[in-house]
Protein backbone atom coordinates (compact mmCIF):
# COMPACT_ATOMS: atom_id res chain seq x y z
CA UNK A 1 0.00 0.00 0.00
CA UNK A 2 1.58 3.54 -1.06
CA UNK A 3 0.20 6.63 0.60
CA UNK A 4 -0.04 9.76 -1.93
CA UNK A 5 3.47 11.33 -2.47
CA UNK A 6 5.77 9.49 -0.79
CA UNK A 7 8.15 7.38 -2.07
CA UNK A 8 10.81 4.80 -0.86
CA UNK A 9 14.35 4.40 -2.04
CA UNK A 10 15.47 1.24 -0.29
CA UNK A 11 19.16 2.67 -2.45
CA UNK A 12 19.56 5.26 0.38
CA UNK A 13 20.29 3.09 3.35
CA UNK A 14 20.20 5.14 6.62
CA UNK A 15 23.36 3.87 8.50
CA UNK A 16 22.02 4.61 11.98
CA UNK A 17 19.85 2.69 14.04
CA UNK A 18 17.97 2.46 17.33
CA UNK A 19 19.63 5.39 19.89
CA UNK A 20 21.68 6.80 16.95
CA UNK A 21 24.38 4.35 17.03
CA UNK A 22 25.59 3.48 13.52
CA UNK A 23 24.35 -0.11 12.16
CA UNK A 24 27.15 -2.55 10.84
CA UNK A 25 25.82 -4.30 8.13
CA UNK A 26 29.08 -6.36 7.76
CA UNK A 27 28.58 -8.49 11.27
CA UNK A 28 25.16 -10.39 10.78
CA UNK A 29 24.01 -8.97 8.13
CA UNK A 30 21.55 -5.76 6.35
CA UNK A 31 20.23 -3.68 9.97
CA UNK A 32 21.26 -6.90 12.29
CA UNK A 33 24.05 -5.17 14.22
CA UNK A 34 24.33 -1.61 15.91
CA UNK A 35 27.41 -1.08 17.06
CA UNK A 36 27.35 0.92 20.89
CA UNK A 37 30.80 2.80 21.54
CA UNK A 38 31.27 -0.13 24.62
CA UNK A 39 29.07 -3.23 22.85
CA UNK A 40 27.15 -4.42 20.25
CA UNK A 41 23.40 -4.58 20.17
CA UNK A 42 21.20 -7.47 18.16
CA UNK A 43 17.78 -5.64 17.20
CA UNK A 44 16.41 -8.83 16.42
CA UNK A 45 16.86 -10.22 19.53
CA UNK A 46 16.82 -6.79 21.57
CA UNK A 47 19.59 -7.24 23.58
CA UNK A 48 23.69 -6.76 23.32
CA UNK A 49 25.59 -9.61 22.15
CA UNK A 50 28.50 -8.83 24.81
CA UNK A 51 28.37 -8.78 28.66
CA UNK A 52 28.17 -4.95 30.47
CA UNK A 53 31.37 -3.93 31.75
CA UNK A 54 29.56 -2.88 34.72
CA UNK A 55 27.94 -6.28 35.09
CA UNK A 56 29.59 -7.23 38.78
CA UNK A 57 27.98 -3.83 39.98
CA UNK A 58 24.42 -4.86 39.66
CA UNK A 59 24.16 -8.27 40.00
CA UNK A 60 20.23 -8.08 40.13
CA UNK A 61 19.74 -7.61 36.89
CA UNK A 62 21.06 -9.80 33.07
CA UNK A 63 24.06 -8.76 31.39
CA UNK A 64 23.07 -8.20 28.34
CA UNK A 65 20.22 -5.70 28.98
CA UNK A 66 19.77 -2.44 27.52
CA UNK A 67 19.25 0.56 30.07
CA UNK A 68 18.22 -1.80 33.46
CA UNK A 69 15.29 -2.81 31.09
CA UNK A 70 13.65 0.36 31.43
CA UNK A 71 14.26 2.14 27.85
CA UNK A 72 11.94 5.00 28.52
CA UNK A 73 13.29 5.87 32.08
CA UNK A 74 16.72 5.47 30.92
CA UNK A 75 19.34 6.30 28.13
CA UNK A 76 22.19 3.90 27.44
CA UNK A 77 24.59 6.28 25.53
CA UNK A 78 27.17 3.80 25.24
CA UNK A 79 25.88 0.54 25.91
CA UNK A 80 27.26 0.33 29.54
CA UNK A 81 25.49 0.99 32.87
CA UNK A 82 23.62 3.89 32.85
CA UNK A 83 24.78 7.54 34.41
CA UNK A 84 24.19 7.73 38.02
CA UNK A 85 22.12 10.96 37.78
CA UNK A 86 19.34 8.66 35.59
CA UNK A 87 18.17 7.49 39.47
CA UNK A 88 17.84 10.33 40.12
CA UNK A 89 14.25 12.11 39.97
CA UNK A 90 13.59 13.71 37.07
CA UNK A 91 13.59 16.99 38.16
CA UNK A 92 16.28 16.98 40.11
CA UNK A 93 18.72 20.13 39.28
CA UNK A 94 21.04 19.33 36.55
CA UNK A 95 23.75 20.55 38.96
CA UNK A 96 23.24 18.58 41.39
CA UNK A 97 23.19 15.61 38.23
CA UNK A 98 26.49 16.90 37.50
CA UNK A 99 27.67 16.40 40.87
CA UNK A 100 26.10 13.02 40.71
CA UNK A 101 27.92 12.06 37.84
CA UNK A 102 31.36 13.35 38.48
CA UNK A 103 31.38 11.55 41.80
CA UNK A 104 30.68 8.44 40.27
CA UNK A 105 33.17 9.01 37.19
CA UNK A 106 35.65 9.92 39.75
CA UNK A 107 35.25 6.54 41.86
CA UNK A 108 35.55 4.30 38.84
CA UNK A 109 38.25 6.69 37.53
CA UNK A 110 40.21 6.36 40.21
CA UNK A 111 40.03 2.23 40.88
CA UNK A 112 40.79 2.32 36.63
CA UNK A 113 43.78 4.50 37.40
CA UNK A 114 45.22 2.29 40.01
CA UNK A 115 44.73 -0.55 38.09
CA UNK A 116 46.57 0.68 35.30
CA UNK A 117 49.28 2.25 37.50
CA UNK A 118 50.07 -1.33 38.92
CA UNK A 119 49.63 -3.43 35.16
CA UNK A 120 51.24 -0.86 32.99
CA UNK A 121 54.78 0.49 33.21
CA UNK A 122 54.51 2.57 30.49
CA UNK A 123 51.14 4.44 31.76
CA UNK A 124 53.20 4.62 35.21
CA UNK A 125 56.19 6.30 33.30
CA UNK A 126 53.81 8.95 32.06
CA UNK A 127 52.27 9.26 35.46
CA UNK A 128 55.67 9.82 37.49
CA UNK A 129 57.08 12.03 34.72
CA UNK A 130 53.84 14.13 35.13
CA UNK A 131 53.94 14.27 38.82
CA UNK A 132 57.53 15.29 38.44
CA UNK A 133 56.25 18.19 36.54
CA UNK A 134 53.93 19.03 38.50
CA UNK A 135 56.48 19.63 41.41
CA UNK A 136 58.92 21.09 39.19
CA UNK A 137 56.20 23.95 37.69
CA UNK A 138 53.19 23.71 39.43
CA UNK A 139 51.67 26.33 37.78
CA UNK A 140 52.61 25.40 34.47
CA UNK A 141 51.37 21.97 35.57
CA UNK A 142 47.47 23.90 36.75
CA UNK A 143 47.44 25.76 33.59
CA UNK A 144 47.77 22.99 31.64
CA UNK A 145 45.01 21.22 32.93
CA UNK A 146 42.76 23.66 33.28
CA UNK A 147 43.14 24.17 29.57
CA UNK A 148 42.75 20.63 29.23
CA UNK A 149 39.92 19.97 31.40
CA UNK A 150 38.11 23.61 31.44
CA UNK A 151 35.30 22.61 28.71
CA UNK A 152 34.68 19.24 30.95
CA UNK A 153 34.21 21.67 34.46
CA UNK A 154 32.30 23.37 32.26
CA UNK A 155 29.66 20.37 31.07
CA UNK A 156 29.65 19.22 34.49
CA UNK A 157 28.71 22.44 35.77
CA UNK A 158 25.72 22.50 33.57
CA UNK A 159 24.73 19.16 34.21
CA UNK A 160 25.27 18.12 30.45
CA UNK A 161 28.77 15.90 31.73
Amino acid sequence: MTMPGRNYNAGSAYRYGFNGEEVDNSIYGDDNFIAFAERGYDPRLGRFISMDAYALVMPNYSTYIYALNSPIYFVDEDGNWPKPSDLLPKNTPPLIKGIVDGVWNGMTGTAGFAYDYFTDSKFRSNVNESFAQLIKDPIGAVNKIVSVYGEKIKRLSSGNA
